[in-house]
């Protein structure tokens, strides 16, 4: 029994080239399509025969396949039937890292954070350094007595023309008088009932300024110091005098401050240290009479000195001291 070969959807394309002997010229070639075949009517025997396969299992595993036959001058093109989808694979080994990729380009920067919560305070910082000094302020242990009226802590206003407390000073104008007790000169008295030594005078001065006096006039303010318990050399059963400090020169409307002590004094009657009626220093006088004392201190336009009639003057912060305390006076406030 011969085996037939069911052809369906496989095309069987035969190309027969045939060359004519005679006259040496080609047929005709035809194309055979399997609509043409009927199915079962080609054997393998018949193919066995007429294209003569090599091998039968050429049908079966070619998916193209061209049969030459060469007696009868054929070339057969067999196409094949797609075979079935063969099972998947086993999935392979996973394969090696592949290399780090180029760092990418910077983001955009980031919106602004929220604000955050105050922090702690520090802690103190360290002393700054000391600043200079300050000026000198008054002192404190001796503020300013003020004297507004005659009679007030110990000052009196005798002489005439009298001086005057007016505009925050003592006020001193010309003339003389001698029964002052700076034997002519007219201005404020201050009295020391206590009788306290010469020698514990430790500090006497004023502030003064000449407002009007005659051109040829160099009168200005000055101090008397009416002593007891002097030396006289010219008496020997009173032993007083008056001491009068010698007159600083100074310009009108001049402001002055003149320390008393570091003046020179004279005196109106002869006494040891001061014989001859000459300037001397203070501290000359108190070693010529060590049991001097003072009973009135007095401030004013120097009287035999020359003070004139037309003479104006301004005193005010005057400071007493003896030992170890002082007093300063303010006139008028």
């Amino acid at each position: 029994m011969k085996a037939k070969i069911h052809v369906q959807t496989a095309v069987i394309a035969v190309s027969i080239s045939a060359l004519m002997s005679a006259g040496g010229a080609v047929a005709a070639t035809s194309l055979i399509t399997g609509k043409q075949i009927k199915n079962g009517s080609v054997t393998r025997a018949d193919l066995a025969v007429s294209a003569r396969p090599a091998t039968s299992a050429q049908l079966r595993s070619a998916v193209v396949e061209t049969v030459n036959d060469p007696t009868l001058g054929l070339n057969i093109t067999i196409h094949g039937e797609k075979g079935d989808k063969g099972d998947g694979g086993t999935v392979g080994a996973t394969g090696a890292n592949g290399a780090q990729g180029a760092q990418g380009t910077q983001g955009a920067q980031g919106a602004v954070g929220a604000e955050g919560k105050d922090g702690a305070n520090g802690s103190d910082g360290a002393n700054g350094a000391n600043g200079a000094n300050g000026t000198d302020g008054l002192d404190g242990a001796n503020a300013a007595t003020q004297v507004l009226t005659a009679g007030e802590h110990g000052w009196t206003l005798p002489g005439s023309p009298a001086a005057t407390i007016e505009r925050g000073e003592l006020r001193l104008g010309g003339g003389n008088d001698l029964s002052t007790p700076a034997e002519g000169g007219i201005g404020a008295v201050l009295t020391l009932p206590t009788f306290p030594a010469l020698s514990t005078l430790n500090a006497l001065s004023f502030s003064f300024h000449v407002d009007d006096r005659p051109n040829a006039s160099t009168a200005v303010p000055v101090i008397h110091l009416s002593l007891s318990d002097v030396n006289r050399t010219d008496v020997s059963n009173v032993r007083s005098t008056v001491l009068a400090l010698v007159g600083r020169p100074a310009d009108v409307g001049a402001a002055i401050t003149l320390d008393s002590l570091e003046g020179d004094w004279k005196s109106l009657r002869p006494i040891a240290g001061d014989s001859d009626l000459t300037p001397q220093s203070l501290a000359d006088i108190v070693a010529a009479n060590p049991e001097a004392k003072i009973s009135r201190i007095s401030v004013d336009n120097g009287g035999p000195s020359g003070g004139p009639d037309a003479f104006a003057a301004g005193v005010d912060n005057v400071v007493v001291g003896f030992g170890d305390s002082f007093e300063r006076y303010d006139f008028g406030g």
